[in-house]
């Protein structure tokens, strides 16, 4: 579409729609040396929209920019005059610089046919030389228009895509929690080193019960169980003599008064 007017996006829904369809859009940046990014359809970002050069592959002087896909000639180009009936004294021609841009569109969909149109935009963008054109203002694509097929570097555009890498395989799933098992309880007493779980509460045995405290002295041989034992009564004292006798007598004696 070779044509323009004031303000931003008022041919998006449009275009957007023809995109969606699978129809390509070529559109004019515009011929009043402005901003291309506040024209329409130029700043409708699904359309292709083609800058205007000169002899020299230089910008026209009237193209506008930065929103600028890719240039083309567009001045000094011989062109068809289309004579108005209403007015026989005056001609009225329209950029060529879209026109070149569409015709380029359509020999890569005539190649190939399946591109979509983001597919054959990318497409043109790849034939096109860079970084030729002079005199653009700032942050506008420097790509030049290019239509030969046959060229080496550029026949490698219309190569089919590679496919696209495999998904990696989906992680496996994450193993459930299995709670550990609690630590086997603390030991309370000391345990003898041959215990082994389950534990047992084990106690110490019970002191060995200490013998008796004697009441009395002992013999040396006595052993227990102990009885207390008591020393012998004591010997009886002979009777005292009641009289005196002679000294060869000897016990027992009978007492006689004397005559």
């Amino acid at each position: 579409m070779s044509l323009g007017g004031g303000g931003s996006n008022r041919y998006d829904a449009v275009i957007g729609a023809a995109h969606a369809e699978g129809v390509l859009t070529v559109v004019a940046a515009g011929n009043n040396n402005g901003d291309a990014c506040r024209k329409s359809p130029a700043s409708t970002a699904l359309a292709i929209t083609v800058g205007s050069t000169d002899r020299g592959d230089g910008r026209s002087s009237f193209s506008n920019g930065p929103c600028v896909d890719v240039f083309a000639p567009g001045r000094d180009v011989p062109l068809i005059v289309l004579v108005l009936v209403s007015e026989p004294d005056q001609a009225a021609v329209i950029s060529m610089a879209t026109p070149h841009a569409a015709g380029v569109a359509a020999q890569i969909l005539a190649l190939q046919p399946s591109l979509t149109p983001d597919e054959a935009t990318a497409a043109l963008l790849c034939f096109s030389t860079k970084d030729i054109v002079t005199g653009l203002p700032a942050d506008t694509a420097n790509a030049l228009l290019f239509n030969n097929r046959f060229d080496a570097e550029a026949a490698v555009c219309l190569e089919p895509a590679p496919p696209s890498p495999p998904s990696p395989p989906p992680a496996p799933p994450a193993p459930p929690f299995i709670r550990p098992p609690p630590p086997p309880p603390s030991p309370i007493n000391t345990f003898p080193p041959s215990a082994t779980p389950p534990y047992w509460r084990w106690r110490p045995p019970p002191p060995s019960p200490s013998p008796p405290t004697p009441s009395s002295t002992f013999p040396p041989s006595a052993t227990p169980p102990y009885w207390r034992w008591r020393p012998p009564p004591p010997s009886p004292s002979p009777p005292a003599p009641s009289a005196t006798f002679p000294p060869s007598a000897s016990p027992p004696f009978w007492w006689r008064s004397p005559p």
